[in-house]
């Protein structure tokens, strides 16, 4: 059972392999057929130019009348004829050409289609192989549930940094719609020199100020929601993110407790305060790419040490 299984996984693996090497193949071949398709177009217009032109010298028109005056009609027309046989040739061999690449990607497409789903099959059947390992308490059975522990351990810190990462982009996007409303607030508060002016406008900049209020709340609900999460994440390993971030996380709180802190009037003409907060945000979504991206980088190398060992065992 376990030798069928193995030559099942093996096909599958070269149907795996034959995939991605086809999936590679098939952008750099659409890319030649696009060149090719702008030169048959540039050489088109370029016959068309040239038929124009000497449609122009052969008819009585203003042209062939000047060239035949001048005794250089004939010559013109030799030349023209020339370049346009010259022309023909290329445009027929690109032509060609286009068939060809035309007919290279189409055979592509059609061989990626006839493999179908390899990927699928082939974890389908290593999972089959998985199982029949730890069933039988094989050898490699430890080795591979301690791999499959640390494959989930590695997706678990994937999907927290993914969340923080999303939430972070939700705060930076509250961050800038609150510094807009505090602009069109600023913008839009009436001043008056008197005391009866003053009492008129108040009403009108009571709302103002309301609105920016209210983007104000939001901005730091969001920032509170992302330094929560950041307290959630395993930030205990020696990557230079780790350590950025766990500098970075006091300077987000304090920042966002003065932006708590100040009132109304403050905030309408104070731009730094709210500047270093998106500063520090960015920073940290930075540094949470980047250990996403270790993450994954890490995820993939598990499971094709699971694969090999299963392939091996």
């Amino acid at each position: 059972m376990r030798g069928d299984l193995n030559r099942r996984i093996q096909e599958a693996k070269e149907c795996v392999e034959q995939r991605q090497s086809l999936a590679r193949a098939l952008p750099a071949a659409q890319e030649r057929r696009t060149l090719e398709c702008n030169q048959l177009l540039a050489l088109e217009t370029a016959l068309d130019e040239i038929d124009a032109n000497i449609k122009a010298l052969e008819s009585f028109t203003l042209t062939g009348f000047l060239e035949g005056l001048f005794g250089r009609k004939e010559h013109k027309l030799s030349e023209a004829r020339d370049e346009r046989y010259t022309l023909q040739e290329q445009f027929d061999e690109c032509a060609r050409a286009v068939e060809d690449i035309d007919a290279e990607v189409k055979d592509i497409a059609k061989r990626i289609s006839e493999i179908g789903d390899a990927d699928d099959a082939y974890q389908f059947l290593c999972d089959q192989k998985h199982n029949l390992i730890v069933e039988r308490a094989d050898a490699s059975a430890a080795q591979l549930e301690e791999l499959c522990l640390q494959i989930e351990g590695a997706k678990t810190r994937r999907h927290s940094l993914a969340t923080a990462i999303r939430i972070g982009k939700n705060a930076l996007e509250r961050l800038h719609s609150m510094t807009k409303t505090l602009g069109r607030a600023r913008n839009k508060m009436l001043q008056r020199g008197s005391v009866a002016e003053q009492v008129l406008c108040a009403p009108f900049n009571q709302a103002s100020k309301k609105i920016a209020q209210g983007a104000v709340d939001r901005a730091e609900d969001g920032v509170v929601q992302f330094h929560q999460l950041l307290d959630e994440l395993d930030l205990s390993g020696d990557e230079l993110a780790d350590a950025e971030i766990k500098r970075l996380k006091p300077a987000l709180a304090e920042l966002n407790a003065e932006l708590a802190a100040k009132s109304m009037e403050v905030l309408l003409d104070d731009s730094v305060t709210v500047g270093s907060l998106l500063g520090v945000v960015q920073e940290i979504s930075g540094h949470l790419k980047d250990k996403l991206k270790e993450t994954e980088s890490r995820v993939d190398a598990f499971q094709r040490q699971r694969l090999d060992l299963i392939e091996s065992a």
